[in-house]
């Protein structure tokens, strides 16, 4: 018996790394806060109350709007720190989701009209002029692979709909060594071309491609640039769990972040961190699986052997200069799992924190770099 577990709504109506943050609370050393892969920490200390209109007159906290909704078959939640009436609030939510409509009409692969689908319906060898979005995603994960031989590729599609995470939803049996073979031989980031003169690509072997690693952190980053457009400098943007802080939040200091504990409920917080102007991101295997015969397949695939990763690395969070970058890289590390990702992340001084299952539990494992933001 074959069974899926997914303990989140997948954006672009498919499975992203990273998690929606989560309706509930729970309280680490007395602070209130949402729970998350990565979520904002509410700091609460001074009032220790519930309702958010209290503490933020009780606590002479500096005016702060909120702005959420769905997008991407998740949600997003942003934090502005700037005092704002209800129509421009209203205009400025309207921005955003136009924005966020047009990032989806230009990745998703579960929209038949959308750009990324109509490329890969296009014939080997055949140029496809690309608009910004989609140029910039292909570009960044082009980049990725290159600096790490392959580990993270957006031409995966035919591997993650081989084993049942893509849009033609999941499988009742196992797919065989033929069958990972023949998808496999169709994975190789270097099969697409990119042209940034027109901005144009094209395939140069049959390939499909899948940008879930990347997209969300690309989407946080093109929100963080409409509201640093409108002169906003303190904000919180946050898609799916992926997040870029900037500048401080309502109390004048840097924001505060929880990283989850990597269990299979809503769990608790592993471990707090602070900090400003950089994107967060987590990658992990303990939200989208499926299990058979006592074996757990993970949603994340390696797209060097054509399989599921079945190492024990848990989860791996990490900051950059944007979430972007981070989204990326998050995937990359995950793949190469606890030993050779966390010694690649410090060669390439990243900061990087492992959470690895043991027979006993967890253990973490984080790197020079990202030591400065422990909270």
């Amino acid at each position: 018996m074959l069974g899926r577990n997914v303990k989140q709504q997948p954006p672009f109506g498919a499975v992203f790394v990273g998690a929606a943050i989560f309706v509930s609370v729970t309280l680490f050393n007395g602070e209130r806060i949402a729970r998350s892969k990565l979520f904002v920490w509410r700091a609460f200390k001074c009032c220790g109350l519930s309702s958010i209109a209290i503490l933020l007159a009780a606590c002479g906290e500096r005016a702060a709007f909120q702005i959420s909704g769905m997008a991407q078959g998740t949600t997003y939640h942003i934090t502005v720190v700037a005092d704002k009436n209800a129509a421009e609030q209203a205009a400025l939510k309207k921005q955003i989701e136009d924005r966020l409509s047009a990032i989806d009409s230009a990745l998703s692969n579960y929209r038949d009209d959308s750009e990324l689908s109509r490329f890969n319906r296009a014939a080997v060898g055949e140029w496809i002029s690309l608009g910004t979005d989609l140029y910039h995603v292909l570009k960044s994960s082009q980049d990725i692979s290159a600096a790490c031989a392959g580990v993270f590729d957006v031409t995966i599609a035919p591997l993650v709909d081989l084993w049942g995470f893509g849009a033609k939803g999941h499988r009742a049996d196992l797919p065989g060594a033929d069958a990972i073979a023949a998808a496999k031989a169709n994975v190789d980031y270097r099969f697409l071309e990119l042209d940034k003169t027109a901005p144009r690509a094209r395939k140069n072997h049959p390939l499909r491609i899948d940008v879930n690693g990347i997209a969300q952190g690309y989407t946080v980053d093109r929100l963080a640039e409409l509201l640093s457009a409108q002169g906003y400098k303190n904000f919180l943007v946050e898609v799916g769990g992926e997040l870029r802080l900037v500048g401080a939040n309502a109390q004048s200091l840097p924001w505060h972040i929880g990283i989850e504990k990597p269990t299979d409920g809503l769990g608790d917080v592993q471990q707090a961190i602070s900090g400003t102007n950089i994107g967060i991101t987590t990658a992990g295997d303990y939200h989208d699986y499926f299990e058979k015969d006592g074996m757990r397949y993970s949603h994340t695939i390696d797209p060097t052997t054509g399989r599921p990763i079945a190492h024990r690395l848990a989860s791996v969070t990490v900051i950059g200069a944007s979430a972007e970058y981070a989204d990326g890289w998050d995937t990359a590390l995950e793949v190469m799992g606890p030993e050779r990702g966390y010694a690649f992340a410090e060669r390439q001084h990243m900061a990087a924190y492992f959470i690895i299952r043991t027979d006993k539990g967890f253990t973490v494992r984080y790197t020079a770099e990202f030591a400065r933001y422990l909270h």
